[in-house]
């Protein structure tokens, strides 16, 4: 059942049952915590924007930031935005430059690719705002980026070899972004 409700967004409108955000919020925390990135972008977009959600910047944010983490680069858009808004976090026009660049890099042959120019655009008209080292900082941010995925690769790699050498000491793995810190 579990593996089902990964997937799992809710009813198309909520119909038969009286509206409850507690329950609903219950609900989609369940659903966020052990599913997949682009799942956990759909469940953010529903907190940001209070459909079927309470709107909950903090959750959204955390929703996106784990998406993005993961390699989903319309979180990346999304995370940039809330980043400069301040929804959910203190505006930080960095970390929003540095989310812009790598949104606006990924694979051309993602789905959702349409938003790459809105993302190239937006980090254009950021980067006037911004002082030399500002950019700077955020271009070595978005370089040195790389994803959760990968990252956990590699510490497990180093993990593997440590044993083989006995070494004892462990690189522990990224928390794989549970809803709650």
């Amino acid at each position: 059942m579990a593996a089902k409700l990964s997937n799992y967004v809710g009813p198309p409108q909520g119909e038969g049952v009286p509206l409850d955000f507690g329950i609903a919020t219950k609900w989609f925390e369940l659903g966020a915590d052990g599913s997949k990135p682009r799942v956990k972008f759909r469940i953010g977009k529903r907190f940001r924007d209070g459909e079927r959600a309470p709107q909950n910047f903090k959750i959204a944010f955390r929703l996106f930031l784990c998406s993005a983490e993961m390699g989903v680069p319309e979180a990346q858009y999304e995370l940039a935005d809330m980043y400069l808004d301040g929804l959910g976090v203190p505006p930080n026009s960095v970390e929003a430059y540095k989310w812009l660049i790598i949104a606006a890099a990924s694979d051309p042959n993602v789905e959702g690719r349409s938003f790459i120019e809105g993302a190239t655009k937006a980090r254009n008209e950021l980067m006037k705002k911004m002082s030399p080292k500002e950019i700077t900082k955020a271009q070595e941010r978005a370089q040195n980026w790389k994803t959760l995925d990968i990252r956990n690769k590699e510490k497990s790699r180093l993990n593997e070899e440590n044993l083989k050498k006995g070494i004892k000491i462990r690189f522990l793995l990224d928390n794989p972004c549970p809803l709650r810190p």
